[in-house]
Parts: structure tokens; C-alpha cells; sequence
């Protein structure tokens, strides 16, 4: 039996929804392209199956370098209403603009270096590209496809992600082991951060107070108070923290975010319609029934709560013997 609760099953089938639906259209993007064949075997890497391939054996097979694998998971955002999708290409060094209501190429934006993470305003006004080879972020003005500014930052900028106000874009530098903060407003860099080792993804809260670094070498991640710029915590996590906030960060431009539901421990039934309203105290609440349930009601019985989801396992990441090298910057 399935113990979660219609809000939650309604949560997870809607999640389920957006996954099918991306990858659908990038399937779509690479197939056009004629890529269909890497987009096929990269989309084994998303599963934790025993026989999915490594990244260095698709990087042979598709005589790639390991790390242009790596980063082909990382580079695609829809503006807030839906309507456009922005794709780093790494290895043309431009960005492809996609019409999501016909999926196509409307645009194609030149950039003075290959592009890695990428990360758009609240408003869709600008998109941001961070530029690991060139050590900046090129910033696109979505009205014009034209590149506005380029901002310098800290050494192979990897990760980007920008505050729920717009006012800031946060940067990791993975090299020099920083995070760059800059303020949107003029595109120039108002304070450096120094983190831990490899800094890589980086998230925001929706509140916008704390931003989340992901550090590659030191195996924890570093919490950064947006008010003051300063780290205020560091939590130890498994081997190679690298893609934090790039699946969050595009779920939060999906949609708007929602208070978790919570178990409620009282419920009083709801009157039908047609029906006179008559309190009934001490009937007991029926959760959600299957097809096949028939919901009873005890006078005598106590209201329970209702049953809270059993939280899922997920797959224990797999252990490295010796710490992973830092990234190389793409070709």
C-alpha cells in the first residue's frame, strides 16, 4: 500500500511531469542536431543502474575529453514564463535560444569563450553564462539576444546562480576556491567569498538569506549569509559534491513554490454541498481511498493523524579511494 498522502502523490506525479517534459525536449534539441545517439547515452548516467557507463567511456566513444562529458549536463534554462529556452553549447561557444512553444532554434548567441553554467533573472530580462576558459560571465540581454556585458570574475567560474530579488548572481570560482557575488544592477563584482576546496554548484534559498556552495575537493558544503557575504556554516557531505542547485534552481524557474504539506492531525469532515450541516465530533477522518476502499466512519472512535510518508531510500553514493582532481576547464 502506498502511504502517501493525494497532496504528496499529486507532488511526486507532477515532478515525475517536468522530468518527462525535459527530456523530451532535449531529446528533441539533440536529435536536431544529430546527436541523438550522445543524447541517448547520457541519458543512462541520470539512472544509478549497476550497467550505466562512466563518463570516460562515452568520452571515448564519442571521442569527447572526460570533462566536455561532465559538463554537457549542466547548461539549459526556460525563463520564468515558459516561453524560452537558453542552452550553453560548449563546443561552438554560443548559446542557442528555443522557442518552447515550437521547439526551435529562434537565436543564436556568439560568446568570446565557451560556456558552462548559466542562470536567468526572475524578471527573464538577462541570462547569465558563466565562461570558464575566459574567467568571466557573459550577460544576454533576452529581449535582443545580444551579449550586454561581460563581468570578470575568479578563476574557472563553474557554477551560477542568481537571488530570488535578482539582485545578486552568485558565482563559484572552482580553481581559486571562491565564490564571486555580483550585483546585477551594473554587472560588476561587489565581494569575493573564499569557501572550501573546488567550489562547483551553488543554490540559493527561496528566501534568498543563505546560498549553498558545493565543494568538489573537500567533501562538504559551505552555507554564505547573503547579508554580510561571510560563511557561516560548513556541513560535511559524502565524496564530490558537484551538481548542487542546477536541478533545483530549474525546478524553482518551473514553478511557484509552495508551503510543505503537512500532516494534519485533527481533521474536521467537510459538509456535501446539499447536505445539512451536522457536527460530528467524534467521527473518524478516512484518508484518501484507493479504488477498491470503502471509507467507514466509528462514532466511538479517537481521530488519528494522518499516515505521514515513509521517506525513500536513495542509492549510497559510491566511494572514491583517492580525492578526485579538480575539472579542467572545457576546450
Amino acid at each position: 500500500m502506498d502511504t502517501l498522502s493525494a497532496d504528496q502523490i499529486y507532488e511526486r506525479r507532477w515532478a515525475l511531469t517536468v522530468l518527462e517534459e525535459v527530456l523530451a525536449r532535449l531529446s528533441d534539441e539533440y536529435r536536431a542536431v544529430g546527436k541523438a545517439a550522445l543524447f541517448d547515452r547520457l541519458k543512462k548516467l541520470l539512472t544509478d543502474e549497476p550497467d550505466r557507463p562512466s563518463q570516460a567511456e562515452i568520452a571515448d566513444e564519442f571521442g569527447m575529453t572526460e570533462n566536455a562529458v561532465k559538463q554537457a549536463f549542466h547548461r539549459v534554462v526556460v525563463n520564468p514564463n515558459g516561453t524560452r529556452a537558453y542552452v550553453a553549447n560548449a563546443f561552438s561557444s554560443d548559446v542557442s535560444v528555443i522557442d518552447t512553444s515550437t521547439n526551435t532554434v529562434v537565436a543564436t548567441v556568439a560568446l568570446e569563450n565557451s560556456s558552462y553554467g548559466v542562470a536567468i533573472t526572475p524578471d527573464g530580462g538577462h541570462a547569465y553564462f558563466t565562461n570558464p576558459t575566459g574567467n568571466s560571465v557573459s550577460v544576454i540581454d533576452t529581449s535582443s539576444n545580444t551579449v550586454v556585458a561581460i563581468v570578470a570574475v575568479g578563476n574557472v567560474p563553474y557554477g551560477i546562480a542568481i537571488s530570488p530579488d535578482g539582485s545578486r548572481a552568485y558565482v563559484t570560482n572552482n580553481q581559486d576556491d571562491s565564490v564571486s557575488v555580483i550585483d546585477t544592477s551594473n554587472n560588476t563584482v561587489v565581494a569575493t567569498v573564499t569557501v572550501r576546496s573546488a567550489p562547483y554548484g551553488v543554490a540559493i534559498t527561496p528566501d534568498g538569506t543563505r546560498v549553498y556552495v558545493a565543494n568538489t575537493l573537500s567533501n562538504n558544503v559551505s552555507v554564505i549569509d547573503t547579508s554580510t557575504n561571510t560563511v557561516v556554516a560548513t556541513v560535511p557531505v559524502e565524496n564530490g559534491p558537484r551538481p548542487l542547485g542546477n536541478f533545483i534552481g530549474a525546478l524553482q524557474q518551473c514553478s511557484t513554490p509552495s508551503p510543505t504539506p503537512t500532516p494534519t492531525v485533527t481533521p474536521t469532515p467537510t459538509p456535501a454541498p446539499t447536505a445539512t450541516p451536522t457536527p460530528t465530533p467524534t467521527a473518524t477522518p478516512v484518508s484518501t481511498p484507493t479504488p477498491t476502499a470503502t471509507p467507514s466512519v466509528s462514532p466511538s472512535a479517537t481521530p488519528t493523524p494522518t499516515p505521514t510518508a515513509t521517506p525513500r531510500s536513495h542509492p549510497t553514493p559510491r566511494p572514491h579511494s583517492t580525492p578526485r582532481p579538480r575539472p579542467t576547464p572545457p576546450r
